[in-house]
Formats: C-alpha cells, structure tokens, sequence
C-alpha cells in the first residue's frame, strides 16, 4: 500500500473513479480506486489472485498468487485493466510511480481494475496468460477477449477498440445456430460482462463509465454516488436489448445471475439526502428480462431479516450454485449472508478493511490492513476465507509502510 505524503490523513478523502480498491464507506460497499491502494480480485477460474501492490516508491506491481498461495508470478511497472471472464487472462497497461503520485494529486485518472465502474481509453494494451507456463505480459496491437461459452450452445464473442477503453466496446452472440453484432447504445464506449442467464436464453452485460485524463473524482463527504451506469439484458436468439435502465447509479458491484433462474441481483447503495441529511439505505435488488426491477426480499418472497434494514452499506461478492453472497454493513457489525431462491442464510462474518471476491471453487478473497500499536506504520495483507468467513489462510504479506502515525 503506497500513501505518499500520508494521503490517509486528510480531512475528506477523494476516491478516484476507475478500479477496485474496496475503499470506502462500510468497507466493502465501495468498488473507486484510490491510486496506491492494494486491491485484489479473482480470476475468472479461480485459480489465481490477482493483487494489485505498489512497491516502496510507487511503482505498481501485480501479482498473481495461487489459490493456495505458495506459487506467484511477478510483473513490475504495469496496472491491471480488465480481467476476461473466462479463463485467466489479465490485460494491463504500462505504469510507474510518477503516474501514481499524479493521479494522488489529482492531476491525472488512472484506470485499474475497472470491471465494476469505469474505463478509459488505452494507448497500449498488454495482455498476460497466467495458465502458459513462463508467461509474461506480451504488447498487443490488437486486442482480442477469449469467447464465452453459455450452457445452451452459445457463444459470445468481444470487440476491443483501445481507442474506447480496455474493455469490450462490441459484442456478438452465437445462439441457435445465428451469430450477428449485438446493436448496443451508440454512446456505449465499453462494458464489462456479466454473461450468461443459467438458461442460456438471455446475456447481459453493464455499462462502463468513461474517463478521460485530467482527472475525474469525487469526495466521499460530499456523495455516495457512483458515475451512471446501465444495466442491459439481451435475448440471444432475437438479439434484442429486453432490459435498458440506469439502475447502477448507486451501485458499486457487478451485478451476477441468479445460479438457476435467469435474473439478476444488483445493489442499490441509496442516495444521500443532503436535504434531510437522512443516511441512504443499501438495498438488494433484482432486475429481470421483462424490462422490470424490484427489491430482492419482495421479489423471492422472503422475509427480510431485521440487520438487513439497518444496513448502511452493501456489496455484491459473487454466486455459486445456492445463491449469491452478499456482504452487508450496520452500525453494530458486518455479516455475510447467502441469499437465493431457497431462502437466506447469515454465514457469518470476515474481517476485511478494503473489500473482497469471492469465487465459489476458490473461496473468498479479500485486502487487509494491519496497523502496528502507534499506528506509524500500516501492512496489507491478501487472505483467503471461506464462505462464512472461517478457514483463515494468508496469501500474501506486503512490506510495511510508514504512515507517520495519528
């Protein structure tokens, strides 16, 4: 973790639109990345962690760690952009310290990790194939995303224009023997993918905002609003759009399917009313391909248990064949719970300070701060949990970091 000039201190911290740093209100609600913050997130098969660290002067570094931990590749000067969502390829872009401590200052925007909220445009991209043994970041002119298969025969296909951001800009879906361009939005620039509906009839992806240099943020005191952002849902046969809205605004998430009927959760963070100064309230949500929305609870029919009205922040972790799992934070504490068509489960609790992923063969993932007892220097550390937050195993341990104390 890199806090030049003890950044930390500051009386309202500026959250810079474009990662996954898990920094924020409530700890996991938030998906901004504030530049030096460790962040970290699966790949899409769960066999490797990938972290995003800094180096004692500034220079990113990533690292992809085994699930297990022990076996780690190294690459030094680059920032993770995008994670493909099938496989383990990564594609990153060329950084060093100097771009770090300008975008602290908030001279420039760097991209990171921007699946969940933003994008911006690529100069070079770099792409990384953590399955190749030996394997390095090779420069591609040309940038090309794996297909991804759904479980009825079809293939989705993504076009990458590095002119509009790292991830895909165009999408097309293979079904029922057809195979033709999806007609997106003309002022979509890029998505990032959510995928197929369990049945294979519908796919879906999420806009992306787009940023541009110089610099785009907001302050925390002041919002707890993300850019706008869209959800689409699309009808793989017919190719039509079934689902249009900015019901992302609020959310700081990828929205994920549910594992066996074809709608999808998504978080509503609320909106705070500087009005009534009333604090927003975090919601589960689910949208559906008829085009209409409504709260979780509602929707499933389930009572809502009581910490679920008290939440003041939410984050979306992932899914597996049971449900989805959701992190939720009151006053009193943070919990984890499992919600599905079955009904809702509280799985417990993980100590995570900046945010977490979770992977239904790998576990759940997350970056944790350790502070010594003057508080002079601050450790992230990746850990793994299960889903109910036992089976605590270190994966990684960061240097220290001086923070000059408080």
């Amino acid at each position: 973790m890199l806090l030049v000039g003890c950044g930390l201190a500051a009386a309202a911290l500026v959250f810079w639109v474009g990662g996954t740093g898990f920094f924020g209100p409530g700890g996991l609600g938030i998906d901004e990345f504030w530049p030096g913050m460790d962040s970290a997130d699966w790949t899409a098969d769960g066999s490797r962690a990938v972290l995003q660290s800094f180096d004692g002067q500034g220079t990113p570094i990533v690292l992809a760690i085994g699930s297990g931990g022990g076996d780690m590749q190294t690459a030094n000067g680059y920032l993770v952009v995008a994670i493909e969502p099938t496989g383990s390829t990564l594609w990153l872009v060329k950084a060093d310290a100097d771009a770090v401590m300008d975008a602290q200052n908030g001279d420039v925007t760097l991209d990171m990790m921007s699946a969940h909220t933003s994008d911006m445009p690529a100069e070079d991209l770099y792409r990384w194939d953590l399955g190749a043994q030996d394997s390095a970041p090779i420069r591609i002119d040309k940038p090309v995303w794996s297909d991804l298969e759904g479980p009825d025969g079809g293939v989705a296909s993504f076009g990458v224009d590095p002119a509009k951001g790292s991830n895909p800009a165009r999408l097309e879906l293979l079904s029922g023997g057809v195979k033709s361009q999806v007609a997106l939005p003309g002022n979509l620039d890029t998505y990032a993918v959510i995928g197929w509906s369990p049945s294979g009839t519908y796919f879906a992806v999420q806009e992306l905002t787009r940023l541009d240099e110089g610099g785009s943020g907001f302050s925390f005191d002041a919002s707890f609003d993300s850019p706008e952002r869209r959800l689409f849902i699309i009808e793989a046969r017919t190719k039509e759009v079934v689902f249009d809205e900015s019901v992302l605004t609020n959310s700081y998430d990828a929205p994920v399917w549910d594992p066996k009927q074809d709608m999808i959760y998504y978080v509503d963070q609320g909106t705070w009313d500087e009005q009534s100064e009333v604090e927003p309230e975090a919601r589960l949500m689910i949208a559906r391909p008829d085009g209409k929305s409504q709260e979780a609870f509602a929707a499933l029919k389930h009572e809502k248990p009581s910490p679920w009205s008290n939440a003041f922040s939410m984050a979306l972790l992932g899914s597996d064949e049971d449900g989805v799992l959701v992190s939720i934070d009151t006053e009193s504490n943070s919990s984890l719970w499992l919600v599905g068509l079955d009904g809702i489960e509280n799985t417990g609790s993980a100590s995570m300070s900046y945010g977490a992923s979770w992977n239904k063969s790998a576990g759940l993932l997350a970056v944790e701060s350790e502070s010594d007892p003057d508080f002079t220097t601050e450790t992230s550390v990746l850990v793994r949990y299960d889903i109910h937050g036992g089976s605590r195993k270190e994966l990684w341990r960061g240097e220290p970091v001086d923070i000059g104390g408080f």
